[in-house]
Formats: structure tokens, sequence, C-alpha cells
């Protein structure tokens, strides 16, 4: 079985997806570099192979930055926007349009290729909007929805319309929890709790592990002066049910339409990456407690989102409990979700589990 992997060689991601090649014995995956095919060194038509594998194109600054600078092309903008620092927030919309010429510029120019996830289903992952719809046309069990928001005044009407105290504001294209707001109001009192640190008002805004709570009215309108243009989709802040005194949900790895590999992810903010610093929590103690019958139905669900993307070998669903521990809801999905070190499911880590689908389908 002959694979080729695109994405950027340096990457674990990469490192452990060959790893787990070897481990069945097959020849290393062709790698080609995502920097090598923005700057031209390397053929857009990709080398023969059974199946190409398309990793997370993060982690790497140049990568990200030739991305953002490729975005504006798309729209007929010449004029390269200004570098970003370390950290810094900004340009979503940019790279998201960026990443997603780069993958259809590969899909036209790869036309029968057999993908392990096809470039235009990770689009669809990457566009909050339209994995909405995708989820919900397959019945997935979603959050109630508002759409998109362009300016602060859409989202307060949104709470004084449908009467939501809370709501979920995420950018339309954003990852990883970059730019998520989770916003409160009451009567005229309103409070945004976010990842995102922010040099005073007017000042540019910096992505931070630790959440902090926005009150000042300045401030807040600020925060979506900066972020609404770009687009946020709007959800209600669905409260997840509380487990040894934390709040939790599951990032599960659905592979093969089969719920697999699982992670309990906990927190005393609204947010539950891992990456933030919270703690994962102990999966088969948290299974006994919510019993079989509970558990098959995440499970079930997990399965139910990822075939809205059933074209991809492997979809990366999370999901939890609300407050009142009967319904499920799906919050997320990755494309690259299957990052998880540690983590084994009848044998397999998540790579191997996906070689081992993979050699299925031969």
């Amino acid at each position: 079985m002959r694979l080729v992997v695109v994405g950027n060689p340096e990457n674990r991601r990469v490192r452990l997806f060959q790893q787990a090649l070897a481990a069945f014995g097959l020849p290393p995956a062709v790698e080609i570099a995502y920097e090598d095919l923005l700057v031209g060194r390397a053929n857009w038509v990709l080398p023969d192979a059974d199946w190409v594998r398309i990793e997370s194109p993060g982690e790497n600054a140049a990568v990200q930055g030739a991305l953002i600078r490729r975005g504006p092309r798309t729209r007929g903008c010449e004029q390269e926007p200004p570098p970003l620092e370390h950290g810094q927030q900004g340009y979503g919309r940019d790279l998201f349009l960026g990443w997603r010429d780069l993958l259809l510029h590969l899909e036209k120019a790869n036309p029968n290729t057999r993908w392990c996830c096809p470039p235009q289903a990770i689009v669809a992952m990457f566009d909050k909007h339209e994995s909405h719809q995708r989820l919900v046309g397959a019945g997935a069990p979603r959050p109630t929805y508002h759409g998109c928001l362009s300016t602060p005044a859409e989202v307060r009407a949104v709470h004084a319309n449908r009467r939501f105290a809370r709501l979920f504001l995420k950018p339309r294209y954003g990852s990883s929890a970059a730019g998520i707001l989770a916003y409160r109001r009451r009567d005229r009192e309103e409070r945004i709790t976010t990842t995102l640190e922010m040099e005073g008002v007017g000042g540019r805004l910096f992505n931070n592990l630790k959440p902090r709570t926005y009150q000042n009215p300045a401030e807040i309108l600020w925060l979506l002066d900066q972020l609404a243009p770009e687009e946020l989709v709007a959800e209600q802040w669905v409260p997840k049910a509380v487990w040894q005194g934390s709040a939790w949900d599951l990032r599960v790895l659905v592979i093969a339409g089969r719920a697999r590999h699982a992670v309990v992810r906990m927190s005393r903010s609204p947010f539950t990456n891992l990456h933030l610093g919270n703690r994962r929590g102990e999966l088969a103690s948290l299974r006994r407690e919510l019993g079989e019958t509970l558990w098959a139905r995440l499970e079930a669900s997990a399965e139910t989102a990822a075939r809205a993307f059933p074209t991809c070998l492997a979809v990366a669903v999370d999901l939890g409990l609300a407050a009142n521990h009967r319904d499920v809801v799906v919050f997320e999905v990755n494309a690259f979700g299957d990052l998880l070190p540690g983590i084994v499911h009848e044998g397999r880590d998540t790579y191997a589990a996906q070689v081992e689908a993979l050699r299925a389908r031969r």
C-alpha cells in the first residue's frame, strides 16, 4: 500500500503517522511539504499512491504566514497584510481563504486521487457555518443556532429577539478555541469570557491560555468590533454536565464510521480544550458513572456527526451532555482531531487504527 502525506514534515503528526505505517511493515509515505507547494518547489500533481493523507498546516509559522498572504489574492486584493506577532489574533478569514485555495487547487490537480479525507470535506469542517448545516442534515443534535453575525448590533439583536441570556460566539473560520467568546447579557449588563487578551481598547489582541472575563462596556464593544466583521457564528451556550466538580465533554475519534478513541476533557471555565491547561478525566470512571445506555447514546451521536462527512476516513467529534444529564449535544467537528497521545483503543493508537482501516479498504 503506497501513501502520500501532505503536511509539515517536521511535525509530530507526520512522524506519528509514519511510525504507524512502519509498525504494519508498510513503506513510508512520500512527504509533500506545504511550504514547498506554496513557494513552487513541489509539483501540485502528486505521486501515484493508493491513498493521500492531508495533515494539519499548523505549528509552522512560515506556512501559516504564506496561507494568510495567499488569502487576500483569492478575492482580488494584492496588498499583503502586515505580519502578526507570535500569538496575535487576526486574519482568520484570510488564513481560511488561503487554506481553502490550496486545498481546492490540490484537488483539481489530482482528480483521480483517493483521499483519506477529501479537500472539500476538510474545507467544510473549517467553516463552522457549513459544518452546522451538514451536522443538522445528518441528524446530529446541535445547540440552537442563530447564524452568522457581522456587527455588535446583530449580536445584541439575537439576544433581544431570542431571549437567550448566554451565547457562544465563534469565529466562523476559527479553531482551537481561538477567538471564541462566551457572551452573557442581563438587561444592559454584558460579560464576555474569552482566551483573548487585549492591549487596552484599540490595541492588539493576543491568544492566551488563561481565559479572562471582560465587563467594561468599551472593551466588550471593541472586542465585538474587531471580531464580528470576519463573521461570528452564534449558538446557544448549552451548560455542560458536571462531574467531579468540573464541566466535561468528550473528544471522540470516529474511524470508518465507528466511534473509537475518546478523551474526557474537564474544565471550570466555558472552554474544555486541553491545550488551555484543562485536565483529562478518567474515561473508564466516567463511563461507569454514566452507564452503558447513556454511553451508547454518546457514541451513536458521534457516529451520526461523522456521517455528515461520509467521504472522510476519520472525523473528530466534540460532544457531551447538557447540564440536565439527558440531552446529548454535538459541539464541534475537527478534521485534524486525531492527535491524542497515549490514547489506545483495541490495542491501537489513533494513527495505527487509521492505517488498519485503510488496509481494510484496499
